[in-house]
This record gives structure tokens, sequence and C-alpha cells, in this order.
């Protein structure tokens, strides 16, 4: 419920561009921000580091992201 709550809050309607949540796997981290995220009407995008191992990898990834229809 706090993660809801700060996502709510703080990420979506102040000025906090980036967010880093860190906990055990398993807890629904993913799912919380996914549900936040498609509840906002796609104004945000969600990128996750796993996995990646270079810049570059996380850059495609947004660029991706952002391209969707394309």
């Amino acid at each position: 419920n706090d993660l809801k709550e700060i996502l709510n809050e703080r990420f979506i309607f102040d000025d906090c561009k980036t967010l880093l949540i860190d906990g055990p796997w398993g807890i629904g981290k993913t799912t919380c921000v996914k549900d936040t995220i498609k509840s906002k009407n796609n104004l945000f995008f969600y990128i996750s580091l796993f996995g990646k191992k270079t810049v570059d990898e996380v850059n495609t990834e947004v660029y991706k992201q952002v391209h969707r229809n394309k």
C-alpha cells in the first residue's frame, strides 16, 4: 500500500521523473507499477533494468517503449 501511495502522490503528481524500487523478489513491485501506469492513460513508460548490462541496452529499451507504434 505504501508503494501505491508513493506512486500516486509523489511520482505521478510531483516533479519526480525517475523512481527506483528495491525490495525482495516476488512482493509485487512490477505489478503495482504497471497497474498504476496503465491507469494513467499511457502517460508513463515502464523500463525494467533486469538483465541490462550496458547503457546502450537501456537506451534501446527506452526507444522501443517511446516509439511502440513504429
